[in-house]
């Protein structure tokens, strides 16, 4: 996706709003071409930069210009499960502050 910001200029972002996620590819010579035409994209766009947040494998030694935070957090679990990996920061809170389930 192009974002054109007057404080950052006109840039690629593969996911925007997004923690992460990496190129959906099914192995190296994939990632290559479809990377090579992101690539022929971005100068025919005349982007500053592209911001791509996962991938790592695929981007090999090159070095990243900023690092972020991961999270993952297991679906699988029953709800009880979940909310003690959401912990209580990510819970609505009552009047006080303090964190609730929604059902409770």
């Amino acid at each position: 996706m192009e974002v054109n910001s007057w404080l950052t200029g006109r840039r690629g972002v593969s996911l925007p709003f997004t923690d992460e996620c990496a190129p959906l590819c099914a192995d190296a010579d994939s990632f290559r071409r479809v990377f090579r035409k992101v690539l022929e994209h971005a100068r025919a766009r005349a982007w500053n930069y592209l911001e791509c947040r996962g991938g790592k494998p695929w981007f090999g030694n090159a070095p990243p210009s900023t690092s972020f935070y991961g999270h993952q957090l297991d679906l699988d679990a029953d709800e009880a499960a979940l909310w003690i990996q959401i912990g209580s920061a990510a819970a609505p809170g009552d009047s006080k502050g303090r964190a609730k389930r929604p059902d409770g």
